[in-house]
């Protein structure tokens, strides 16, 4: 099992966690009705069955994985030991066309820019997209036992991602130290009206 199949096992996981409305709508598109409770990993085992015998939904779902938003997100989501074993999605390696993020001109400028540098880093969103797409196919190719073992792994991965994305987080501070005595004050004084009015009753 190569890397590649890992990362199209990983980008049909990342798809479904982070683009599950649209999945579970493609799904109800092609016939199959989704359980509430699904879980991101039955839903992978419905997606890849379904990649593999429905022509259209492999097109449909094809337009969720393959394209820079999913590449982009996958490499900042993706932790360092499994971003470096599939060797493209460290983004020191690439040169990042900052213009693919730009929203299309609709200027009638028809100049176009001809210059070339031969030296530069190959682009981190085609490099990225072809090695994606190469393993998404890579990864359909293994039997069902495989796609499964491959998706248990995506899934804990994308977990683990997470995780360390929540640990990035500073932690909440709590009540500061005014607010504290404010409070004991507050507690002191109603403490003490409820005593004095119990005992001049008495």
């Amino acid at each position: 099992m190569t890397s590649q199949t890992n990362l199209g096992a990983y980008g049909i996981m990342y798809v479904i966690v982070n683009k599950k409305i649209e999945v579970i709508s493609l799904l109800l598109k092609n016939g199959i009705n989704v359980p509430s409770n699904a879980t991101n990993f039955q839903i992978g085992i419905i997606v890849t069955k379904l990649l593999k015998s429905s022509k259209s939904f492999y097109k449909d779902f094809s337009k969720l994985l393959l394209n820079q938003d999913t590449v982009v997100g996958m490499s900042y989501n993706m932790s360092g030991s499994y971003s470096n074993a599939v060797g493209i999605f460290d983004i020191s390696n690439y040169d990042i066309d900052d213009s693919l993020f730009d929203p299309p001109k609709t200027s009638t400028d028809t100049k176009t820019n001809t210059t070339n540098d031969s030296d530069s880093k190959p682009s981190f969103v085609n490099r990225a997209l072809s090695l994606l797409q190469t393993g998404f196919q890579g990864y359909l190719q293994l039997d069902d036992n495989k796609t499964k073992r491959e998706l248990a792994n995506a899934s804990v991965k994308i977990s683990e991602d997470k995780a360390n994305e929540n640990d990035d987080t500073p932690p909440s501070k709590g009540l500061g130290t005014g607010a504290i005595i404010g409070l004991t004050v507050l507690g002191i004084a109603v403490v003490g009206t409820i005593a004095y009015f119990i005992i001049k009753k008495q």
